[in-house]
């Protein structure tokens, strides 16, 4: 208990001592010409001072990439396509047996009969 109070009074010297010497260098101040002390009367607070903010500083380097983000809405469905040209025509192909087998079958019906005019 009595080291507590030891170190509170030492500490309170300390401080009283430190006021004192601020005190001091501030009248010193005043009287070679400077500006009044900012600080108020000793255990006083001031009023807090006008905040602005500084320059802004330097770009920092680019950062790590991120994950992807979600995938987004499908988009709404485009025209549909002007039709094209028809093509050319295709080439003859050979016959097989059986449809040469019916075109004559064909020619020979659509021939006169004899004796038929």
């Amino acid at each position: 208990m009595a080291w507590i109070v030891l170190t509170l009074q030492a500490v309170t010297d300390d401080l009283r001592t430190a006021n004192s010497a601020r005190d001091q260098l501030a009248r010193q101040v005043e009287r070679m010409g400077g500006t009044p002390p900012i600080a108020g009367p000793p255990g006083s607070r001031g009023e807090p001072g006008e905040s602005r903010p500084g320059p802004r500083g330097p770009q920092g380097p680019p950062g790590d990439t991120g994950e992807p983000g979600p995938t987004g809405a499908s988009g709404k469905p485009g025209e549909d396509a002007r039709t094209g040209k028809a093509g050319a025509a295709g080439a003859d192909g050979d016959l097989c047996p059986v449809q040469s087998v019916g075109a004559l079958v064909r020619i020979a019906r659509d021939l006169p009969r004899p004796g038929t005019r």
